[in-house]
């Protein structure tokens, strides 16, 4: 049930931030902290407030390299050892490939 509710793993980005960052829903972009980075597709959600991103936990291993996980930082609570997994510092860019494909159908 977890894969049903999206398709794919998306970072959620509000609309004002894919325009400053000139994003277009679907195109690829560079996720970046300082512990490691994901290339994934962006799209557009009202619901994340500006200067924010949103990228589901489900989308692990299986379907990233390191998932969300690769992201965040090895910090954990010393009462509980609940990890720090639910925020990280990013940087956000527009992912510039040095390949193109197109399908003639």
């Amino acid at each position: 049930r977890l894969f049903g509710h999206v398709s794919e793993a998306l970072l959620s980005l509000n609309p004002r931030d894919m325009q400053r960052y000139d994003l277009q829903p679907g195109d690829l972009v560079k996720l970046i902290s300082r512990r490691g980075e994901l290339l994934l597709p962006v799209g557009g959600d009202d619901s994340v407030a500006c200067g924010q991103a949103f990228l589901p936990m489900h989308w692990g291993d299986r379907f990233l390299k390191g998932g969300v996980n690769a992201l965040t930082q090895p910090a954990f609570d010393p009462i509980s050892k609940q990890p720090e997994l639910k925020h990280s510092g990013v940087k956000i860019e527009k992912a510039h490939l040095p390949w193109q494909f197109f399908a003639l159908i």
